[in-house]
């Protein structure tokens, strides 16, 4: 695997695959923001502490926190004699999707035939210059998982090359990620991607170096 569960990066794995979990962007934001107090001390972290940090109207995210809770991923917990919020059930589904994951992912691999990975692999190496991570290859067999075809990962690939002196598998993802949303309008007529708040959460994930609060412990 590469990678142990207490290693994770739990910030990335939230974003990358939010989507999986039933999580819209501003769910995301509201954990991020939560998980941001949480790290001074434990505390209980109501909708008014987080509007003094948010846009969002006071009412909105305190809906949000009881939907966020109804569906298993706040919770509170007494420490130290005092009610405290916990992220503790947002880190045992990440856990689980991670596991869950690669599981899918090493079936995958064994159904795909060496011919098909090698011909992506090849192509990344070739145009980057260099050898596949770990990571890049894990990058990689996710979007196979994902269903997204051959195709449009070569087409993205090569877009990159065009755009970018560098060629890395986080630009490409990024190529891949304006494509799908792209024909998800032409689908639906409209985004099933909020871009400006995908693009809000990963500036916080770039700033956001740290752990989780719990992982750390």
């Amino acid at each position: 695997m590469g990678v142990s569960i207490n290693e994770l990066d739990y910030r990335y794995i939230l974003i990358d695959r939010y989507k999986s979990l039933g999580l819209s962007e501003i769910d995301v934001m509201i954990l991020l923001s939560i998980d941001n107090i949480l790290k001074s001390k434990p505390m209980l972290v109501t909708a008014d502490t987080l509007a003094l940090k948010m846009t969002i109207d006071e009412k909105e995210i305190d809906r949000l926190i009881v939907s966020l809770m109804d569906r298993k991923f706040i919770e509170y917990e007494h420490k130290d004699q005092l009610l405290v919020t916990s992220l503790a059930p947002t880190y045992r589904k990440l856990e689980t999707l991670y596991a869950d994951s690669i599981t899918g992912r090493r079936k995958l691999e064994q159904t795909l035939s060496e011919d098909d990975k090698q011909n992506i692999f090849e192509a990344f190496e070739k145009v980057m210059g260099t050898s596949l991570t770990r990571l890049d290859i894990d990058k990689i067999m996710e979007w196979i998982e994902d269903g997204i075809e051959d195709s449009m990962i070569l087409e993205s690939l090569n877009e990159c090359a065009t755009k970018n002196k560098k060629v890395t598998v986080r630009l490409v993802d990024k190529i891949l990620l304006k494509r799908l949303t792209h024909k998800d309008r032409e689908k639906e007529g409209y985004s099933t991607i909020s871009e400006r708040n995908k693009k809000e959460i990963e500036e916080a994930i770039e700033i956001a170096s740290y752990r989780w609060t719990d992982s750390d412990e």
